[in-house]
């Protein structure tokens, strides 16, 4: 097999190069809360909503150890569903089509992210906090303002106080 060179919407001749625009510049949707007692199994701390018309590219959470002994705490970042009446969908200005992911709801859509482990990982983070990526392999359409919320499976073992922060980035694709 010989190697060749494959070039994705964005970059074909036909795509004007990426500059200020709807489809390039970034805008972010963030949140946090306080957790000042232990969690229960179904809690769910609503953080930010999404504007309607915009393309989730990734980001991430951080959160301070809420579980200091042998952890247990475990939280999925995800969303309500929207509350439209219809599956929308779209075609970027680059060809790809996007459909809405807030019509339905998912408790795992940015990330199951496991046991929350406070513990340092060298060079990443510090001692003391968490940080989640949330890496999308395809990026996700809000076609409508969707609520981002983070949803508790299992409670702390050793609870502390401490807030989290879900951070995404993307770009305004609005509806047509």
């Amino acid at each position: 097999m010989a190697a060749e060179t494959l070039t994705g919407a964005r970059a074909a001749t036909t795509f004007p190069p990426q500059g200020p625009g709807s489809a390039t510049l970034v805008l972010p949707v963030f949140g946090s809360y306080s957790i000042a007692a232990n969690v229960e199994d179904g809690d769910i701390f609503e953080l930010a909503k999404t504007p309607g018309g915009w393309l989730c590219l990734g980001g991430w959470v951080a959160a301070g150890d809420m579980d200091t002994g042998p952890e247990a705490l475990d939280m999925d970042l995800g969303w309500a569903a929207n509350g439209s009446s219809a599956e929308a969908s779209i075609v970027a200005p680059w060809g790809t089509t996007y459909t809405d992911s807030g019509y339905t709801a998912s408790a795992t859509g940015l990330g199951n992210f496991g046991v929350w482990s406070g513990d340092a990982i060298t060079d990443l983070m510090p001692a003391g906090s968490n940080f989640r990526p949330i890496v999308l392999p395809t990026p996700l359409w809000f076609a409508y303002p969707t609520k981002i919320q983070l949803e508790v499976n299992v409670a702390a073992a050793t609870f502390a106080a401490g807030s989290v922060t879900a951070t995404l980035l993307g770009v305004p694709l609005a509806r047509g």
